[in-house]
C-alpha cells in the first residue's frame, strides 16, 4: 500500500490532523501574551472552522473543474500564508486572521483529499475500500496527535509563543511536493440508482446533517476547549501539560478508529452508535461529578477518545447508505455541516463557560451528547422506513 500516492494522501490528512489539533493549545499559549478573554478566546476557537466551512463550499464547487491537485495546492498556499501571518502576530486581530485563513486551507484540504482518497481506494483497493478508508483517516488521528506535542516541545525550547508557526510553515508546502508525484487517477464507478427525492429523503438528509453538526459540535468542546479547561483547575500546577492531555485524548481517537471496525460490523450501524452515544453521556454525568482529580480527567479524555472514534465515519457510511447514487453530495454535505458547526459551537460554549465558568464543560457536553442520541434515532429510524419503502 506504500507507494507515491498512498504517501501523498497520507502526508495531506496528517496536516489535516496538524491544524485540527493546534488552535486549542494556541490558544492556550496566546491567552498571557495577547491578554485573551474568555469571548476572544471561543472566536479563535471557531474561526479556523469558520475558514474551513468556507473552504469546504468552495471545494464543493470547483474542485472538479480546476483539478483536485491544483486545487490542494491552492490550499497548501493558504494554510503557509496563515501561519506567516501567525509569525507575526503581536495582537488578537492578526492571530485571528492567520487562524482564518489557515482554516480555509484546511477546508481546501478536507475537500480535495477526501475526494482524492475515495477515488484512489475505490482503483486500488475496491475489496477493502472501507478499511483502506479507515487506514488513511488513521493518519488524520496521527496529525492532531503530534500536534500539540511539538507546540508544548517547540514553546519550551522557543522562548516566542508564536515560534510554533515557523516549525509548521514548511508542512503544507512538502505536502505539495508530494502531491506532484502522484498519479492523475480518477474513480471508475459503478452506475448506481439514485436515491428518490420525496419528502420522506429531505426527512432523512436533515436529521443525518443535523447528527453531523452535533457530533462535531460535541468533538470540539472536548478538545478545543481541554487546554483552557485544564489551565482553570486548582491542581493546574501539574507537570502535566495542557497540550499532552490533547494528544492523549487523540492517541485514544485514533486508536479507536483502528480498532472500532470489528465492532462496528458486529453490533451494525445505527445499534453502535446509539450504544457508545449513550455510553458517552454516562461518561460525561460521571466527569461532571469526580472531575477535579487531575488522575480521573486523564481516564475522562481518555475515555472520550475511544466512544467518539468512529461515530463521525459510521455516520457518514450510514448516510451514504440511506442516498445511494450521491455519494459527492453526501460527502460534501457532511464535511460542510460538520465543520459550520465547529465554527458554531465554540461561541456557543464559550458564552456558557463566560457565564457559568469552565467547570460547566462536562455538562455542556452530555446536553450536546443527549440532543444528539435523540437525533440520531431519528436518522436511523427514518433511513429504516425509506428502505422498507
Amino acid at each position: 500500500m506504500i507507494n507515491k500516492n498512498s504517501t501523498a494522501i497520507a502526508a495531506g490528512f496528517i496536516v489535516m490532523g496538524l491544524l485540527i489539533g493546534y488552535p486549542g493549545v494556541m490558544v492556550q499559549k496566546a491567552s498571557a501574551a495577547l491578554s485573551l478573554d474568555v469571548t476572544q478566546k471561543a472566536t479563535l476557537l471557531a474561526v479556523q472552522f469558520w475558514g474551513c466551512a468556507g473552504g469546504i463550499f468552495v471545494g464543493m464547487l470547483i474542485s472538479e473543474i480546476i483539478g483536485k491537485k491544483r486545487f490542494l495546492h491552492i490550499g497548501a498556499l493558504l494554510i503557509a500564508l496563515g501561519f506567516g501571518i501567525g509569525i507575526a502576530a503581536n495582537s488578537y486581530l492578526l492571530l485571528l486572521i492567520s487562524f482564518l485563513i489557515a482554516g480555509a486551507g484546511l477546508g481546501f484540504y478536507e475537500s480535495g483529499f477526501n475526494a482524492m482518497c475515495l477515488d484512489y481506494v475505490t482503483i486500488a483497493y475496491p475489496a477493502t475500500k472501507a478499511q483502506s478508508t479507515s487506514l488513511f483517516h488513521f493518519f488524520f488521528g496521527l496529525g492532531a496527535i503530534i500536534s500539540p506535542i511539538l507546540i508544548e516541545a517547540i514553546t519550551m525550547a522557543v522562548p516566542l509563543w508564536n515560534g510554533v508557526f515557523i516549525f509548521f510553515l514548511p508542512v503544507p508546502l512538502i505536502c505539495s511536493i508530494l502531491l506532484f508525484r502522484t498519479d492523475n487517477f480518477a474513480a471508475a464507478l459503478p452506475e448506481t440508482a439514485k436515491a428518490a427525492l420525496n419528502p420522506r429523503t429531505f426527512l432523512t438528509v436533515a436529521l443525518f446533517l443535523l447528527a453531523s453538526a452535533l457530533y462535531v459540535g460535541a468533538e470540539t468542546t472536548v478538545y478545543g476547549w481541554l487546554p483552557i479547561y485544564w489551565d482553570s483547575l486548582e491542581s493546574a500546577s501539574t507537570s502535566i501539560r495542557p497540550g499532552f492531555a490533547v494528544s492523549l485524548f487523540w492517541i485514544t481517537f485514533s486508536l479507536g478508529r483502528l480498532a472500532g471496525g470489528p465492532v462496528v460490523s458486529k453490533l451494525g450501524d445505527g445499534r453502535y452508535v446509539i450504544t457508545v452515544s449513550a455510553a458517552a453521556i454516562l461518561l460525561s454525568i460521571v466527569w461532571a461529578l469526580f472531575g477535579m482529580n487531575l488522575f480521573a480527567l486523564l481516564v475522562y479524555i481518555a475515555l472520550a477518545g475511544l466512544l467518539l472514534a468512529c461515530i463521525f465515519p459510521t455516520l457518514l457510511v450510514s448516510f451514504d447508505r440511506a442516498l445511494p447514487g450521491m455519494s459527492g453530495t453526501v460527502s460534501g454535505l457532511f464535511l460542510f455541516f460538520g465543520t459550520l458547526s465547529a465554527a458554531i459551537f465554540p461561541s456557543v460554549s464559550g458564552a456558557v463557560f463566560k457565564k457559568g465558568g469552565m467547570a460547566l464543560l462536562p455538562l455542556f457536553w452530555c446536553g450536546v451528547l443527549a440532543v444528539f442520541l435523540a437525533v440520531c434515532g431519528g436518522a436511523f429510524l427514518s433511513a429504516k422506513q425509506r428502505r422498507g419503502a
